[in-house]
């Protein structure tokens, strides 16, 4: 079974998807997230002009059982993810030439961090450093050493969105 499949998995999807509609809010209409079809796709979503159907940018949609506070303190304001995950999505974004994006629910807070990690052209815009790191498996647990990216939460290529 598949992580995303777990009654805990589920809860992710949930906040996956409240983060999918508050984008399509905020985008006043003119853009619909279309997500991947795959459950263990490489990114979450493109989002698509809804006047010419052209793709705008590349999606990726966290959520993270976490404060705003304490991403700042415990984590240095620094988001902290999968190289590989990154890698594959800057990928994805250089061969469609669209910007790529990550959203982060956090959770325990009134907040949404939006970060642009990409240009069209597959460039990093974010400041960020690479680290290996032993971090949770899944969202149901475990462990593993993995290549990590820590992207600064910092204006302004993030800034934090309020879910209200």
């Amino acid at each position: 079974m598949l992580d995303c499949q777990t009654p805990k998995g589920q809860i992710y999807i949930k906040s996956e998807n409240f983060v999918a509609d508050k984008i399509e809010e905020l985008s006043e209409g003119k853009a619909k997230l279309i997500k991947f079809r795959a459950l263990t796709s490489s990114a979450d979503r493109f989002a698509v002009s809804t006047i010419s159907n052209k793709k705008l940018a590349l999606i990726e949609i966290k959520s993270r059982n976490l404060t705003r506070a304490k991403l700042e303190q415990d984590y240095n304001s620094e988001y902290i993810i999968s190289a590989d995950k990154i890698n594959r999505c800057l990928k994805i974004s250089t061969d469609h030439q669209i910007p790529f994006f990550i959203f982060v629910n956090l959770m325990q807070d009134e907040y949404i961090l939006r970060m642009k990690i990409a240009n069209a052209q597959g460039e990093i815009v974010i400041p960020h450093r690479i680290a290996k790191k032993t971090t949770q498996a899944t969202c149901n647990g475990g462990l593993k050493v993995d290549s990590l990216y820590h992207f600064k939460t910092i204006p302004p290529c993030a800034y934090f969105i309020n879910k209200s």
